[in-house]
């Protein structure tokens, strides 16, 4: 820090994601745990060599209840785990740089996976924003419905997941 200007600051304030809602909402709430200087959740930045942001995601850990469809797939992939009750990470926040190219998105998620997997998750969960972010997660990463319809403060409802060991797009059991 050069006197009171934080270079990390200052690029996270010019932050600009891509034009939409969904990238809007994850700007503002990055703008805001800078200025309040309070950042309450795992918070993954990729920065470019000279510094600017180029994309960020926020994480933070939650209970998944599988219903047993969903359940079968984690199973494939752990052996020995038997609880519908299992740990995951849930992405709040992800945005992309509007100076990225497209699908510079893909480092960012894979990245969160491979978090998940790191922090002994099963599976990573995501909430879109809203019907077309919902495709974009299903049709692009390859996320999936939750089976069951819980509710609740992890409502799954409104979630989609990935398996963090996830077997290759395609090949999941019906």
């Amino acid at each position: 820090m050069v006197g009171d200007r934080n270079p990390l600051a200052d690029a996270i304030m010019n932050f600009e994601p891509l034009p939409h809602a969904a990238g809007q909402g994850a700007q503002k709430w990055l703008r805001a745990r800078v200025t309040e200087r309070d950042v309450p959740i795992e918070t993954h930045l990729a920065l470019e060599r000279s510094g600017a942001v180029l994309g960020f995601y926020a994480v933070e850990p939650m209970t998944m209840s599988l219903a047993k469809d969903d359940w079968i797939k984690i199973l494939l992939r752990r052996k020995g785990a038997d609880d519908p009750e299992q740990p995951g990470l849930l992405i709040c926040w992800i945005a992309r740089s509007r100076d990225t190219e497209s699908g510079f998105g893909e480092n960012l998620v894979q990245h969160a996976i491979i978090n998940a997997r790191v922090q002994g998750s099963v599976a990573l969960a995501v909430r879109p924003h809203d019907a077309p972010t919902e495709r974009l997660w299903c049709d692009r990463y390859h996320f999936m419905r939750f089976k069951n319809d819980s509710t609740g403060p992890n409502d799954t409802a409104a979630m989609l997941w990935h398996p963090v060991d996830a077997l290759a797009p395609g090949s999941w059991p019906s």
